[in-house]
């Protein structure tokens, strides 16, 4: 667990060839790798096994956040071992991070989850080359009304439902200014969309 509080925090963080075994969790809170305050770092090439998440990037205050991250090349396999709803990868009050050539996969909620709860417009996310097998494929949720997410690149990517029916590959809400391109989307069931928008989307 690494992070630091507002101008206190860290900057040029690299976490790199790291291989986890994690054992089971009786909670969705737990995670690998947390990293919260840390401005300009890389998360670069791990390999996390085991039934909780495998990444949480983000901040707790107004005044700290993450901002122009790397996440590249990492492996995080859920294994689908626990009955509560676990993430591989959650993004809370970051800005100017790119997701590139990751595998997430065996997660029973979503893969990518960006959201903020914090009254502050968030922008600048590159998610793009990924692998990804989930119940959800990239979700951005914007849960305070007042706030949005801006400047979304979401393209190239593999995501896999599994077959599962009822469910979305991509859901934007409240983001603006997306461009979408280029992702292959597998599901073998009906009732899967491959694209949800709502709120001030534009595409």
């Amino acid at each position: 667990r690494i992070g630091g509080f507002g101008d206190r925090g860290l900057y040029g963080v690299r976490i790199e060839d790291n291989i986890m075994r994690m054992h089971s969790s009786r909670t969705n809170t737990r995670d690998a790798i947390v990293l919260q305050g840390a401005d300009d770092s890389r998360i670069i090439g791990n390999t996390v096994t085991g039934p909780i998440r495998g990444l949480f990037l983000g901040g707790t205050s107004l005044d700290e956040s993450a901002k122009n991250v790397l996440i590249e090349g990492n492996n995080f396999t859920g294994e689908g071992l626990t009955g509560v709803p676990i993430r591989g990868m959650e993004i809370n009050n970051a800005r100017n991070i790119t997701i590139r050539g990751n595998t997430i996969s065996n997660y029973k909620d979503e893969a990518i989850l960006i959201s903020n709860t914090k009254p502050d417009n968030l922008f600048g996310y590159t998610i793009t080359d990924n692998n990804l097998v989930a119940t959800d494929g990239i979700e951005f949720s914007c849960t305070n009304p007042c706030v949005s997410l801006q400047d979304v690149v979401i393209s190239d990517n593999r995501i896999d439902l599994a077959g599962r029916s009822g469910i979305d590959a991509i859901v934007l809400n409240d983001v603006i200014g997306a461009i979408i391109s280029n992702n292959y989307i597998i599901g073998t069931q009906g009732g899967v969309e491959g694209l949800v928008t709502s709120g001030l989307t534009n595409k």
